[in-house]
């Protein structure tokens, strides 16, 4: 949360925590720590899902059953995303996933993201400038909408999954733009 301006926090660098422990001319190793060197700003790994809290409105808690309200949302997918999968901790993970991937590789690698639901890096050479990665800040609804004036968000299957029609215009049109460096 520390780094969540929406919610009034300062702005933190996404290696606020990260701290060299070791440099040599072969290799830097790295540990996160949880607290800034003046134990001022603390590392919060939760990430909060906003519209499953609210002030709790069914009078007093211990006349009413306890605690068990709305804003305590424990479902599976809920505590497996918000406190394993969308933390800033993953997305230190994932940039030095890609910093890995980008210094063993010659090939060119893209990164892109179907729709702006996904979270994104503003920046992605945090720990290495990239040389073989490849990202594209346009997600591909943006893109489509803007060259094509193709709105994929009318070809849903579901909430959350494309439709044939969707994906076939992505591999038709989109991916070729990336892979000509034009996207």
């Amino acid at each position: 949360m520390a780094a969540d301006p929406n919610q009034k926090h300062q702005e933190l660098s996404l290696d606020f925590f990260t701290k060299v422990i070791k440099d040599t001319d072969k290799f830097t190793f790295y540990d996160d720590f949880n607290v800034d060197k003046d134990w001022e700003v603390v590392e919060w790994f939760e990430k909060i899902k906003w519209d499953s809290v609210g002030m709790y409105t069914e009078g007093c808690p211990e006349m009413n059953g306890g605690y068990d309200w709305v804003g305590f949302d424990t479902n599976y997918m809920h505590m497996k995303f918000h406190t394993e999968i969308g933390t800033h901790l993953k997305t230190e993970e994932y940039l030095k996933d890609i910093a890995l991937i980008d210094a063993i590789s010659d090939v060119p690698v893209y990164v892109w993201r179907i729709n702006d639901k996904v979270q994104y890096p503003t920046k992605f050479d945090v720990y290495k400038e990239l040389d073989n990665v490849k990202v594209i800040d346009t997600p591909v609804t943006v893109w489509l909408l803007e060259n094509l004036n193709i709105d994929i968000n009318d070809m849903m299957l579901d909430e959350e999954h494309y439709n044939e029609d969707a994906h076939r215009l992505i591999a038709q049109h989109f991916i070729p733009e990336v892979l000509n460096g034009t996207a």
